[in-house]
């Protein structure tokens, strides 16, 4: 029996199950007007139940977006996007404009006074491609599915249950297992197939570009990493490695830059970024790597250039031998105002409650803000809009699966490393049609672009295939498509990557 007819024969048992659903997920139909033109979308909000040793596992929430079409051929683009965390809903990108219904930010990509408000998103990507927005396990409305020794009381088999999807290996395997159901389910073998990921999201897309097609069968069109996390052993702060500051430090000079504290360095922002990644690659990764067997005088040089770049004082970046981590910087950068920058956005500022201590105590102004604003937007879409009927609350961000998650596929503790991008080339040698578009907010000091930009220039690509990969930047942090001009930019880059990836 192959691959497709397992699908079929669970998608019969999943009906007896949805049916036994307290709260069946529910299919409506939109509108979606573009300039003089209504398109017509059916919007469907449901469940899918996964599968362990064919019995019911888990049931995984989504929500569909397809475009009614005269043709019967189902040839029309589809894409599974989700977030990251891991332990984040795909309410991100779900809401954040890709989706035809979306938050409305000031035009900076501030938030606005609450209530939320909502609105169709002139910049969904509906228009030229099929939407399938996935919440892995314990995020929105997804959960595992009590087994018999659960159910009996059992506390350790419920609690080893709950947690057996919070680990790399069988994340993947669930998304697959999810992806291969619902072409199934929805007869969309033909279509071409793309998959979108942001932060975490990014690094399952890289993974996923491989996995897909060597372990599932199934060929992707089309791989977009957003805002990704790729090689996790470059996140990590120490006094030893270098990679992680080389890749934050363009990032910190453009936060830099946007508040007016760049020192001596001429220029527009392109024209001192193009400065500070020569710096990062040259003087910066030789201080860096050297330590004190880089004599005094050249040491006490280059501090003072990264000191003009990121706009901190002589003195600050001597005391940390040129190594500034972004939650220092958040702090340093404006404690002159009182005032501390984002981490996930260095443009976007907040006060400092408690300017005079000194460990860092005030609230990130782009990180838990946010929440009250995607909560609340997705819940209204979903339960007022279209109508869905659940008791269920909806994770935006559950933080027992960030604390629970695990590297299952490891061989020894202290020689695993999380990495994806061996994958992401493995996937792009097995299929030489797949495309790949990689983007940034420059201002982001999470996961820096300058880090993407450096992994995509050491893949080793033969020289006719180099443009298969698409590497975009755009003004914002994380989430840089909140910014009304980054965001239709963004659009309309992704729409033509869509049209190159097809040929159209």
């Amino acid at each position: 029996m192959d691959k497709q007819e397992q699908d079929n024969n669970r998608d019969k048992a999943d009906q007896k199950d949805q049916a036994a659903q307290k709260n069946p997920g529910i299919t409506a139909e939109k509108d979606f007007r573009l300039k003089n033109k209504k398109l017509k979308y059916h919007v469907k909000a449901d469940w899918m139940t996964l599968h362990v040793d064919n019995k019911p596992s888990a049931s995984v929430f989504y929500t569909a977006y397809l475009l009614e079409s005269e043709s019967k051929t189902n040839d029309r683009p589809l894409t599974f996007l989700f977030n990251g965390g891991p332990g984040s809903a795909s309410v991100f990108l779900h809401m954040g404009g890709v989706g035809p219904q979306g938050i409305r930010f000031e035009e900076d990509g501030r938030l606005m006074p609450p209530p939320v408000q909502t609105e169709q998103s002139s910049d969904s990507w509906l228009p030229f491609t099929d939407l399938v927005f996935v919440d892995p396990v314990g995020t929105g409305f997804s959960h595992t599915i009590e087994n018999d020794k659960a159910k009996e009381g059992e506390e350790k088999a419920k609690k080893q249950q709950d947690s057996e999807y919070y680990g790399i290996k069988r994340d993947l395997d669930a998304l697959c297992e999810f992806i291969s159901r619902f072409l199934s389910l929805h007869h969309r073998w033909q279509s071409p197939l793309f998959i979108a990921g942001e932060s975490y999201g990014g690094y399952r897309v890289a993974r996923l570009a491989q996995q897909m097609n060597e372990q599932h069968g199934l060929g992707v069109n089309g791989a977009i990493l957003i805002s990704p996390a790729l090689e996790f052993a470059d996140l990590d702060v120490s006094d030893y490695g270098i990679s992680h500051y080389l890749n934050l430090f363009p990032s910190l000079v453009a936060s830099s830059f946007f508040h007016d504290r760049v020192k001596g360095i001429k220029g527009t922002l392109d024209d001192v970024l193009e400065k500070a990644e020569d710096f990062a690659l040259t003087d910066y990764a030789s201080l860096l790597a050297s330590g004190d067997l880089m004599p005094d005088s050249r040491r006490q040089q280059i501090l003072k250039r990264f000191a003009q770049f990121i706009g901190l004082s002589v003195e600050d970046a001597q005391i940390s031998g040129g190594r500034i981590s972004f939650e220092s910087f958040t702090r340093m950068l404006l404690r002159d105002q009182h005032q501390v920058i984002g981490k996930y956005d260095g443009t976007i500022t907040g006060i400092d409650p408690f300017p005079d201590r000194s460990r860092q105590d005030a609230p990130d102004p782009t990180l838990y803000p946010i929440f009250r604003v995607f909560k609340a937007a997705i819940n209204h879409w979903l339960r007022s809009e279209l109508k869905l009927d659940t008791d269920r609350e909806y994770e935006v961000l559950n933080e027992k699966v960030f604390a629970q998650w695990k590297a299952d596929e490891k061989m020894h503790d202290t020689f695993h490393q999380v990495t994806s991008m061996d994958d992401l080339r493995k996937g792009m040698a097995a299929n030489e049609h797949m495309k790949v578009f990689i983007c940034h907010g420059i201002h982001d000091l999470i996961t820096p672009y300058f880090a993407s930009k450096r992994f995509a220039h050491q893949m080793k690509l033969p020289q006719d295939h180099r443009s298969r990969v698409t590497l975009r930047n755009y003004s914002g942090g994380h989430m840089f498509y909140a910014n009304q001009a980054s965001r239709k930019q963004w659009t309309k880059d992704i729409s033509d990557f869509f049209s190159q990836t097809l040929n159209k």
